[in-house]
């Protein structure tokens, strides 16, 4: 996947030693023949990138060298992704010069604390020989994520914890506690990764390596919203327009695209950005006949772009799951790799990024009613119960052997108030939309343009700084139920407003809160008969992108069984196959859906055979 890498060794090494070592790591980050590799030794320090040429298309690594001190004293910068400003107010763009040429001339005229200031999606890796200090930086919500080792040999910092592990430095050794939270949460707390050892930047942090000492700083953190409350209009008056702007800014070269669902967040972005392009494409993904085809037609009709309707056939999981695995380093349920079935059609039409509607705070996810009415006291299990349902811990006890918790220092309640410490005091909506902001978004719902960056470039508009900072000070209950973002599409793109979404099978600006939950409950009911009946009573028509819980009954069946049933799965003693069994039996006789652990306990397996066991993946020609 295109990123970028660094690696300092603590003894002395040869520059042919630390030459041939970034090769090897930005080697083992291309996945495909248009990935480009370009590499540096300056010192000590060797730096990296794997790119797509889309965004900041000149050579990297960028060098300054003041020639009355020496070459072995250069600054050296490496940078993934694209910025949008410097400060409220200032332009990023000097005439003539790229992001990369812009930080290299903030960083030399104003230091490393100028860097906080950066504005956009990006991560970046700066050397300076003089001061003989190493820093990385992700942005405020780490849209692109860094990853890191540091051991007595030394240190390696990339964008994919495969290039951590290609850099020989950590043995390839399984976290266990980062495994539990993963099974309970779809994602580890905290900076763990699946591999011991390995750890990933947060949200908004800098790290400073320099004469053998390593620390990581945060530089900016949630902004706690306003304690006055205003009506919604007063809030739609003043978010509508950074939104329009945010939008506005991200539909430029090069021709950019929408993965549009049926839900609300890409129509959002669609009606919006269609008035400022006239060359907007539309992407749908899903089988056939879903409503997410139907609806997101219906947009793309509206809007007037070039929509594109890709089919999602029951086969899908099998081909991609070991390249979505691959490029989300085990951390995104294979379940979730939609992006995958898309991101190649994207590739082959003039689109060279892809606009995700990933909402953030404005869609209110974590704050349920639930949540807003708890005590800051019962934030914990309020939180544990909304976010951790996936594996429970009961049943976690009887898939897993005894060997593999001994190896588990806490339980995944334990490791969530421990996640949380820093905003126990705060109110319990504050402590979620935490929660969300520092783990389950960057750790989660990022990964999905993870995936597509290795086919096209990717934009956030939501993540815009001033959008996002002026929605999170929004009080909760405006956001909660989607109040704000339904009155921002009434407000923004009307007519979009009466198109049905997938939340109700409603027109939105029907879609109040008491409709919307009988509604659901209705749905929900009828997936459920229909399930337990084997589909005797036929399931709502052709409900959700897949259905993976029949498609494990039917042409998936094979390859579930060979995955954790097979002799190398069970031979590998993390699973009880006895279990395992008794799950698939059950899912099977439409006893239990057990869809959602299948798909968790499919995607370590499978990150296990990658990066433990060293399978290869085949080359990537499309």
């Amino acid at each position: 996947m295109p990123g970028i890498v660094c690696l300092r060794l603590t003894t002395d090494s040869q520059p042919s030693d630390l030459a041939s070592t970034i090769s090897r790591i930005c080697g083992a980050m291309r996945h495909a023949p248009w990935h480009h590799v370009e590499t540096e030794v300056v010192g000590p320090v060797a730096l990296g990138r794997v790119s797509l040429r889309i965004f900041n298309p000149s050579a990297q690594p960028l060098l300054y060298t003041d020639n009355s001190i020496g070459s072995d004293k250069s600054i050296a910068l490496v940078m993934d992704g694209e910025l949008h400003t410097i400060l409220p107010g200032k332009p990023v763009h000097i005439p003539g010069h790229n992001d990369a040429e812009v930080i290299m001339h903030l960083y030399r005229t104003r230091g490393a604390n100028a860097l906080s200031s950066l504005q956009g999606s990006f991560s970046l890796i700066l050397w300076d020989g003089w001061a003989e200090c190493l820093v990385a930086l992700t942005d405020r919500y780490a849209t692109r994520p860094l990853y890191y080792a540091y051991t007595s040999k030394g240190l390696v910092i990339a964008s994919e914890v495969e290039g951590i592990l290609a850099a020989g430095l950590v043995p390839k050794q399984v976290n266990e506690q980062a495994v539990i939270e993963f099974f309970t949460f779809r994602h580890p707390l905290g900076d763990k990764t699946l591999v011991e050892g390995v750890r990933i930047l947060p949200p908004a942090a800098c790290l400073i390596w320099r004469g053998g000492a390593l620390r990581v700083e945060r530089y900016w953190d949630l902004s706690f919203p306003s304690t006055q409350t205003h009506n919604l209009k007063w809030y739609v008056d003043r978010t509508a327009p950074l939104l329009e702007r945010a939008i506005a800014k991200q539909v430029k070269k090069p021709v950019t695209g929408i993965s549009l669902s049926g839900g609300l967040d890409s129509r959002l972005l669609a009606g919006v950005a269609a008035a400022y392009t006239s060359a907007l494409h539309t992407f749908t993904n899903g089988r056939p006949g879903c409503p997410d085809h139907r609806y997101a037609q219906q947009v793309a009709s509206l809007v007037g772009s070039v929509h594109h309707t890709i089919q999602m056939a029951p086969d899908f999981l099998a081909r991609a799951a070991s390249l979505g695995v691959r490029l989300t380093d085990g951390l995104m349920t294979c379940l979730d790799f939609y992006s995958l079935n898309t991101a190649p059609v994207a590739r082959e039409t003039e689109v060279g990024a892809l606009m995700f509607g990933l909402a953030g705070p404005l869609g209110g996810i974590a704050l349920r009613r639930s949540v807003l009415q708890a005590s800051s006291d019962e934030s914990v299990s309020g939180i544990y119960r909304r976010f951790g349902v996936y594996i429970s811990e009961t049943l976690q006890k009887h898939v897993l052997t005894p060997e593999f918790f001994r190896h588990v220092e806490m339980g995944p309640q334990e490791a969530l108030k421990q996640a949380l410490e820093p905003v126990l005091d705060y109110p319990a909506s504050y402590q979620a939309e935490f929660f969300s902001y520092r783990y389950r978004l960057p750790r989660t719902s990022f990964y999905g343009p993870t995936l597509v960056r290795n086919w096209v470039e990717v934009r956030l508009p939501y993540y815009d700084y001033a959008f996002y900072d002026a929605v999170s000070r929004v009080p909760p209950e405006i956001r909660s139920g989607r109040k704000l973002q339904i009155a921002l599409l009434k407000t923004l793109a009307p007519a979009l407003a009466r198109v049905p979404w997938t939340y109700t099978n409603l027109p939105v600006h029907w879609s109040m809160p008491t409709i919307a939950l009988i509604q659901r409950g209705r749905r929900r009911l009828h997936r459920e008969i229909s399930f337990r009946t084997r589909g005797m009573i036929p399931p709502p028509a052709a409900e959700g992108q897949a259905s993976y819980a029949a498609w494990f009954r039917g042409p998936l069946h094979n390859w579930l069984e060979e995955m954790l049933l097979g002799q190398r799965t069970i031979d590998r003693g993390h699973y009880n196959p006895t279990a395992l069994r008794t799950m698939v039996d059950q899912h099977m006789a439409g006893v239990r859906d057990y869809s959602l652990q299948f798909g968790l306990l499919i995607t370590f397996e499978l990150w296990n055979r990658l990066f433990i066991d060293g399978d290869k993946l085949p080359a990537i020609e499309r």
